[in-house]
């Protein structure tokens, strides 16, 4: 996975391509904690150029938005809300 980071003033965009799996969680951790570092009050996670993600990765990403929430980021991550809104629609969640 290649991440491209870009900044302008308080914003953090990070633009992933590529396979986001279980192998790309430490670049991208690294990425998230540097965006921390630079006190980043908005963080966007583009994933727009993501071929293929798997639950390792999709795990990862929720673990992050809680943690930057909960620390005063404003992370909201459209694509990522509307993938889960489009995948409980395909499958059953159990209760």
């Amino acid at each position: 996975m290649l991440i491209t980071v870009r900044q302008r003033q308080h914003i953090v965009i990070l633009e992933l391509s590529g396979r986001f799996d279980f192998r790309s969680s430490k670049p991208f951790q690294n990425a998230l904690l540097d965006a921390q570092q630079e006190m980043a009050r908005y963080l966007v996670i583009d994933l727009a150029k993501v071929s293929f993600i798997d639950s390792a990765a999709l795990g990862l990403l929720s673990m992050w938005h809680t943690r930057l929430r909960e620390e005063g980021c404003c992370c909201d991550w459209p694509v990522l809300r509307d993938m889960c809104t489009r995948c409980s629609s395909c499958f059953a969640l159990a209760s």
